[in-house]
């Protein structure tokens, strides 16, 4: 079991489920062989360029957790790119409020501290990333006690 990482199989099959349309058409045309995640986002990139890939930036961003190595400064950059990838249109306070924030806590590494971070109804991304290392250190002052 692979844990808090998508295995290839989950990735294309959340992928497929955003598509519509010709989009969708798109997927069709791959041969079941050849259906798979770098194969599909090649497919459709080629057919739509980066414009038309929100639906693959969306996925990724479902897909993304913060990598082990990956500060909490770092993780909170590359989540506000790919938001901004992912929901172009999207006005700026929902793009901050909701997705940024919730993509954010979704691919913390501690599940633990995600939800308490949650709990605190941040309304930026940066307000959650000050937070999780006081969470984290709360969490662990009240484990020892």
């Amino acid at each position: 079991m692979v844990v808090r990482n998508w295995k290839e199989e989950d990735k294309v099959t959340s992928l497929i489920a955003t598509l519509r349309g010709e989009a969708l058409g798109v997927f069709r045309t791959i041969p079941k062989a050849s259906q798979n995640y770098a194969t599909l986002t090649s497919a459709l990139e080629r057919r739509y360029g980066d414009a038309h890939l929100q639906h693959v930036y969306q996925a990724q961003l479902r897909s993304r957790r913060q990598r082990f190595e990956e500060t909490l400064q770092q993780y909170e950059a590359n989540i506000s790119r790919m938001v901004n990838l992912a929901y172009p249109t999207a006005p700026a306070e929902v793009i901050e409020q909701l997705l940024s924030v919730s993509s954010f806590i979704e691919g913390l590494r501690d599940p633990e501290i995600g939800l308490l971070v949650r709990l605190a109804r941040h309304k930026t991304i940066y307000e959650a990333a000050i937070d999780c290392p006081i969470t984290t250190i709360l969490t662990m002052y009240l484990i020892t006690i």
